[in-house]
């Protein structure tokens, strides 16, 4: 009698190791420590730009260098998403886009900055949770919201909203990079490197 193999298990199964590594945590720690810079002073959009582009480039290359050794490589496909899912995609990207400027730009609204940023990363962070069944990102969806509550609490007692959007910002970097760095730890010591014959 033959078995059936599940491919679609076992390729959710291959993506729950992955974010089991903690590098994403650590990227996207580090990512928010830049993004801060642009809160501090808008004049440094390069941080900003240099932060959205840093997780799509450096962490394949750190999962080249650190993963793949130790649970090899399978090239999955991408997670598949319907025309209405990309069209929603695109619309709630180009919102928060809109609501990013006129909350930044207009005094009358910009203290309400830091929880429009914790929500937005709550938002990505819930997303990535409940399509890749992983639980750890749940976690990090519930600090973003409490950042922005806090967040908020400050700006409406007079503290500028730009210095506590990049504070909150550099706050979850420490956590997200700290918590990765754990991760990344255990991960290393549950899969070592794979042996390897050379000829």
């Amino acid at each position: 009698m033959t078995e059936t193999i599940d491919v679609k298990h076992t390729e959710n199964e291959v993506r729950k190791v992955l974010g089991q590594d903690g590098l994403d945590l650590i990227v996207g720690g580090l990512a928010l420590a830049l993004m801060a810079i642009f809160f501090v002073n808008i004049k440094h959009g390069w941080a900003y730009v240099f932060a959205v582009g840093l997780h799509a480039s450096v962490l394949p290359y750190l999962r080249r260098k650190i993963v793949y050794p130790r649970i090899g490589y399978a090239q999955l496909p991408a997670v598949k998403m319907t025309i209405l899912q990309h069209l929603l995609t695109v619309i709630v990207a180009a919102i928060a886009l809109i609501l990013f400027y006129v909350f930044g730009k207009d005094s009358r609204f910009n203290w309400v900055m830091p929880l429009y940023v914790g929500f937005v990363l709550s938002f990505i962070s819930f997303v990535t949770a409940w399509r890749h069944k992983l639980p750890t990102y749940y976690l990090v969806t519930f600090i973003f919201v409490i950042s922005g509550i806090i967040g908020i609490i400050l700006t409406r007692a007079g503290h500028p909203a730009g210095i506590v959007t990049a504070v909150q910002l550099w706050i979850l970097s420490v956590i997200l990079v700290l918590m990765g760095v754990v991760r990344l730890l255990l991960f290393k010591m549950r899969y070592p490197l794979l042996c390897t014959t050379q000829n």
